[in-house]
């Protein structure tokens, strides 16, 4: 009771078949992963902005920085910038002039990078999302899209008038 070479060639050929085509769906499912986890991080970039607009950090000797808020800025790469909008003359009621998004880093403000992050082989969406402070109150884009480069498949990162940040 032995096989016979053409047998033996035959399911040689079909373990071939099926391991290859688990290979390609293992790799299909990193670049999925990928684009997901990046999605992710893009949501954990804006939480941040806003958490830090509602609960402004503090300098070295406790008081709190004079800001009028976070900016997250995407210019159509794969950076994410996170920056603090601070009034050019110190004072913080400056920061009621702010009322779009067009006119925050120029005139009565300037920006500070405080956070940079940097998405290889994805490309974010134009946008600019600021959270004022002190209540977190949201102005600007309502969603960035997230593309990964390789597969043209996309992600978008939406932000409701509530604050709430969801990803799709």
């Amino acid at each position: 009771m032995g096989f016979t070479l053409l047998e033996m060639v035959v399911v040689m050929a079909m373990v071939a078949i099926v391991s290859g085509a688990m290979i390609k769906l293992v790799r299909f499912s990193d670049i999925a992963k990928n684009l997901t986890l990046a999605m992710v991080e893009i949501q954990g970039f804006f939480r941040t902005a806003q958490t830090l607009a509602l609960a402004p950090p503090v300098t070295e000797e406790g008081s709190q920085v004079r800001v009028c808020g976070f900016v997250v800025v995407s210019d159509g790469s794969d950076t994410l910038r996170l920056q603090a909008v601070k009034p050019n003359d110190g004072k913080v009621r400056t920061c009621r002039l702010v009322d779009s998004v067009n006119n925050i880093c120029a005139g009565v403000t300037n920006c500070v990078n405080y956070q940079e992050k940097s998405f290889p082989g994805m490309e974010i969406g134009s946008a600019k999302v600021f959270f004022r402070v002190p209540y977190g109150e949201h102005l600007g884009a309502t969603e960035v899209s997230v593309t990964q480069t390789s597969t043209g498949k996309s992600r978008t990162v939406k932000i409701n008038s509530f604050g709430k940040i969801n990803g799709e």
